[in-house]
């Protein structure tokens, strides 16, 4: 048989609804190239087991399941490191989790070419399409504002920490320098979270986006997007950030960053012992004495008295680590 030149990586749990369309996007994929789908599935509980079985039945050549009988992630174990990556073949690996899908044929070809004929870049996404399952329709990506009609999106490291540029479905990224990464993620953070991926990825290398729309990332009940809102969402930030400032002292965009969250993070945190905590936290990531009063204030005023002075300061931190529009 001949080597795969991408091998994709497809996590699936209780993904039943959702599965067929990750598979048909994959299996319609046009190359001029081999390529493998290496299909995890941890131990579902419904029937997606049975559809991953089912379709590498019908696909041998391409969908090569992974099954486990006991579910890993519950036991704190990561996907990624031990179960795909040792299994990853080829030149180039690929993702997608299995309640997202593609919808360019093209797609796995168009980044090919692109990695093949930029040797300076060790990864490329592209556009994508969030599908908001509970009211079924599309919403425009996180990143919609950042790209230029007829121009590619650099990634720095700015603006992969400002906006959700790298979507793990839209990712292909160069296999030596993916193990390489993987490898200093689990030695510093022992786990492989994709921020942490794309920010270790960065600080060793070049990535981009296409300016094509090839994927739909999907919101649903059981997604993580669609439960994570407000002070979740800021708190999760906070400590995501944070881990990686603790490995990278002195990283500014990081410090800004951190700001930005903490201060969001303060207007939905009450005064209690646990807000005044969060609040003597966000004094560590402030330069100036101005920076800590502002965070005094996000924690004490009413958030509605606070509305134009927030706008005024969010455009100052926007501004400052590149979050808004370039």
């Amino acid at each position: 048989m001949t080597t795969p030149k991408v091998s994709i990586c497809c996590l699936c749990y209780n993904h039943e609804k959702y599965i067929r369309q990750c598979l048909d996007g994959i299996i319609m994929q046009q190359t001029s190239f081999p390529f493998e789908a290496l299909v995890h599935d941890d131990a579902s509980t419904d029937g997606s087991r049975q559809i991953i079985l089912e379709y590498a039945e019908k696909y041998p050549a391409i969908i090569k399941p992974i099954l486990q009988d006991e579910n890993q992630y519950s036991k704190g174990k990561g996907i990624l490191g031990p179960f795909l990556c040792p299994r990853c073949t080829g030149e180039y690996v690929a993702f997608c989790e299995c309640d997202d899908y593609w919808t360019d044929p093209t797609k796995l070809q168009k980044q090919v070419d692109f990695l093949d004929s930029h040797r300076e870049y060790s990864f490329c996404c592209h556009r994508y399409r969030i599908y908001e399952e509970n009211t079924k329709s599309y919403r425009k990506e996180y990143a919609y504002d950042w790209y230029k009609e007829g121009e590619n999106l650099e990634i720095t490291e700015s603006i992969a920490l400002s906006v959700w540029v790298t979507q793990m479905l839209t990712t292909l990224i160069r296999k030596d320098i993916f193990l390489e990464i993987m490898q200093t993620v689990n030695n510093l953070y022992h786990t492989s979270r994709d921020n942490y991926i794309f920010y270790e990825l960065l600080q060793v290398s070049k990535g981009i986006s296409l300016n094509q729309d090839m994927g739909i990332y999907r919101w649903h009940d059981g997604g993580i997007a669609s439960s994570t809102s407000g002070i979740s969402r800021y708190g999760n930030a906070v400590k995501v950030y944070s881990n990686i400032y603790k490995k990278h002292i002195g990283d500014h965009i990081l410090e800004a960053r951190l700001r930005y969250n903490y201060e969001r993070l303060l207007r939905y945190t009450s005064p209690s012992r646990q807000g005044w905590q969060i609040l003597k936290d966000s004094f560590g990531y402030c330069n100036t004495t101005m920076q800590q009063l502002y965070m005094i204030a996000m924690y004490l005023i009413p958030p509605f008295l606070l509305r134009i002075p927030a706008m005024l300061y969010s455009k100052y931190l926007r501004k400052k680590c590149s979050i808004s529009n370039p």
